[in-house]
């Protein structure tokens, strides 16, 4: 299969073991004990309510089941119910089934419900209850299914600021949130891509890779459809600059200016390099995939020579089929609390 078909959720599900290896410890333990204090304080049977908004597989609402699965019992909630939402129906259909499988495999006994909405999931183990859904919709455009006022104590979101206006995706999300509610986002880009060793003519690579980044700042802001047709911008009826690739940077500013308070911050790179003269893994599909999108805006470019463009994909794709290439992408997690009265209170 071409690089440049390699369908979006097999890419998603590629970068997985990336993302595992990359979150920032210092970020997801303060996320776990925002998680611990509420399980304490929260009443019996009430549940902990997450919102996982661009969930594409669902692989961040596995992390989050996993790691508070992990949790000494006096920290973990009884009863918590994760909602994962996104506009890909095929990868929300592996969401559904790479979740049953984990709760299988921590030894829960699983229930499906087939709703209008989706496939509900009810794991029951002893008195633990961990309910999932995963809705097909978009942030662009939020409805009452899973878009609740007020509702959830954690969001989370994972490599999607870059993708809308980060003004009115953080005034959205905010409004979800419970008075006290935290918002967990991860790796978000910010700016730096390198590849290692250089190129022969590094500062052609240079302007290839910083094209790239211009591409991600100029794009309008959109929300897919289930078809790939575009949708307008989040919050409103005209196209916005998305976060682009300064979205980490800039996701901080944006989250103290509209009233949270940054409770932990650290990087999440993505390092991508062979081990044992092998890349581990999928992550040889990953990084041939983020190669291929690099490729294919300088080649709708109209400042390179297509020419010169392929010459450097071809050196570039081969170094990676020999197991010779390293990616470093610099990447930013954050955790913020919500620090103001405007939300409903919840626990």
């Amino acid at each position: 299969m071409s690089d440049r078909n390699i369908p979006y959720s097999e890419y998603l599900e590629a970068k997985s073991s990336v993302d595992d290896r990359s979150l920032s410890r210092s970020v997801r333990d303060a996320f776990l004990e925002l998680i611990a204090r509420r399980a304490k304080d929260c009443a019996e049977n009430r549940a902990i309510r997450f919102l996982d908004a661009g969930t594409g597989t669902g692989a961040m609402v596995r992390r989050v089941i996993a790691w508070v699965d992990n949790l000494q019992p006096e920290n973990r909630p009884v009863v918590s119910s994760y909602t994962g939402v996104d506009a890909d129906p095929e990868s929300l259909a592996l969401a559904t089934t790479a979740t049953e499988l984990l709760l299988r495999s921590l030894g829960f006994e699983v229930g499906t419900e087939n709703l209008d909405t989706g496939t509900r999931l009810a794991g029951r183990r002893g008195n633990d209850l961990v309910e999932t859904q995963f809705f097909l919709g978009d942030l662009a455009t939020p409805d009452e299914s899973w878009a609740l006022p007020g509702f959830y104590h954690f969001l989370t979101a994972h490599a999607v600021f870059d993708l809308f206006p980060l003004e009115n995706a953080v005034a959205m999300l905010k409004k979800l949130l419970v008075a006290d509610g935290a918002l967990y986002a991860t790796i978000n880009y910010d700016g730096l891509t390198e590849l290692i060793p250089c190129y022969r003519d590094r500062a052609f690579e240079e302007r290839v890779l910083a094209w790239y980044d211009r591409t991600m700042d100029e794009r309008p802001a959109v929300a897919m459809t289930g078809a790939g047709r575009p949708r307008d911008s989040l919050g409103g009826s005209e196209l916005h600059p998305a976060g682009g690739s300064k979205s980490g940077r800039k996701l901080v500013e944006v989250m103290l200016q509209a009233g949270f308070e940054l409770s932990a911050l650290g990087s999440s790179d993505w390092v991508v390099a062979p081990k044992n003269g092998n890349y581990p893994d999928r992550e040889r599909i990953f990084f041939a995939k983020i190669l291929s999108l690099i490729h294919n805006e300088a080649m709708r470019s109209p400042v390179f020579d297509q020419t010169e463009v392929e010459r450097w994909y071809d050196s570039r794709r081969l170094a990676i089929d020999r197991s010779e290439l390293v990616l470093i992408v610099h990447q930013i997690d954050l955790l913020a609390a919500r620090r103001d009265n405007t939300a409903a209170a919840g626990s």
